[in-house]
């Protein structure tokens, strides 16, 4: 029996030795490498430190002073990498708020510089100011300038104070001219089918890959080329690669005449909204559906119903010439005149411009005749071309030409 109580005795004994252990070490892994650094203060006072990174059970690290086994608090500098050390000493990673300033540390806790993206966003984080998130100013990044709004983000879809124009992924876009933007549009005419989703990304939410890629891509015209007079989109609904819808063409037109590279912002968006949203943006003015009385070359007109064109040009009978992606394919199309007569100036110079320069389309498809729907259930974004803030401009007068005079210069 008495060997048996010495058992228990020493059994206990261990045990609270091993909770004497666990409780000095304070769950934590045993002493790292000790580093030699410089601590500053909430109140910016610095001084050397000497200590170590302790790791606990939680995953989460404090730098332990060597001196006084307390944890530190604070930003510490170790050799090159700076690190922050929040209120209970834990060292900070991720996206912090530190003050009125923001910052970005990695996974190890190291503060990172640089532009940096998050939630879909662009920021910047100063170098020279110590890591912190850039606000209210510019800056150049690979030779792309950038500008970044109150909260830190790259503006997106504005004018920057530069008088430049930032996409959707807030990268300046070149000015375009009228006749840039018209001749862009006349590329994939009479060669690239409609196909409902073409031009989008597969989440429909936006610019698919063709509608940010410069040049009309060759999948296309292949895809025409097998097509006969009995093409039906509701066929191949969503075989995006193989050509464009409305929305898909007039996004892809817009960013072959602002881009140079691919890759960058798109402009696709539902149809319906083209109009509005690209006169939000301030690169035109906005006319609703109902009340255009003029039409001028570029203008980008929007429907409720679902459709977006691009004016050619209007005649002398008010009718007027357009180019788009209708049911068929991309295309030049005429409205009737303004009594509605359906033999109209349009019509036959729409016809003889896809019988001349587009003839194994016209053998396809020789109707370019649309409904009067054209002319009064659509808004209008009509271009700016001057001032300090213009995406266009019009250096050889498009916008006062007629579409006769328009089509001359598009097919000499």
């Amino acid at each position: 029996m008495r060997k048996r109580g010495v058992l228990r005795t020493s059994l206990h004994a261990l045990f609270c030795l091993f909770l004497c252990l666990l409780f000095i070490s304070g769950s934590a892994a045993g002493a790292g490498k000790v580093h030699r650094g410089t601590l500053t203060d909430a109140s910016g006072t610095g001084s050397e430190v000497t200590g170590h990174w302790r790791k606990y059970k939680s995953g989460r690290v404090r730098f332990i002073d060597e001196e006084s086994g307390q944890y530190l608090k604070g930003w510490l500098q170790l050799e090159k990498y700076t690190y922050y050390l929040g209120e209970k000493g834990f060292r900070v990673t991720g996206l912090k708020q530190i003050g009125d300033q923001h910052y970005c540390f990695n996974d190890q806790g190291r503060i990172q510089t640089g532009l940096m993206s998050a939630g879909g966003l662009l920021y910047f984080y100063d170098p020279e100011a110590g890591g912190a998130r850039l606000r209210e100013a510019s800056r150049e990044v690979d030779g792309v300038e950038y500008y970044f709004g109150a909260d830190g983000a790259a503006v997106r879809n504005q004018f920057l104070p530069s008088g430049a124009f930032a996409d959707e992924k807030a990268h300046p876009i070149r000015k375009s001219t009228i006749r840039q933007f018209l001749e862009t549009a006349m590329q994939p005419v009479g060669a690239c089918m409609y196909v409902w989703g073409g031009g989008w990304n597969d989440d429909d939410s936006g610019s698919g890959v063709d509608a940010v890629t410069i040049g009309v891509s060759p999948t296309w015209k292949a895809f025409f080329e097998k097509q006969n007079s009995s093409y039906s989109v509701s066929d191949t609904r969503f075989q995006r690669r193989n050509g464009l819808d409305c929305s898909g063409f007039v996004g892809w037109a817009l960013y072959n005449s602002f881009n140079e590279e691919s890759g960058h912002g798109g402009y696709v968006m539902l149809a319906q909204n083209m109009a509005r949203s690209y006169a939000d943006w301030g690169w035109g003015s906005y006319t609703p559906a109902g009340t255009v009385r003029t039409f001028s070359p570029g203008d980008i007109m929007s429907t409720s119903a679902g459709h977006v064109y691009i004016v050619l040009g209007s005649c002398g009978d008010g009718s007027v010439v357009l180019v788009h992606a209708s049911p068929k394919g991309v295309m030049i199309s005429g409205t009737p005149a303004r009594n509605g007569n359906t033999k109209s100036e349009a019509n036959d110079l729409a016809t003889s411009a896809m019988k001349k320069n587009f003839p194994a389309w016209y053998a396809k498809f020789p109707d370019s005749s649309r409904p009067g729907s054209y002319l009064t259930s659509y808004s209008c974004m009509h271009w700016t071309v001057s001032g300090e803030k213009c995406v266009m401009e019009d250096p050889e007068g498009f916008q006062k030409m007629s579409a006769e005079e328009v089509l001359k210069r598009l097919f000499p």
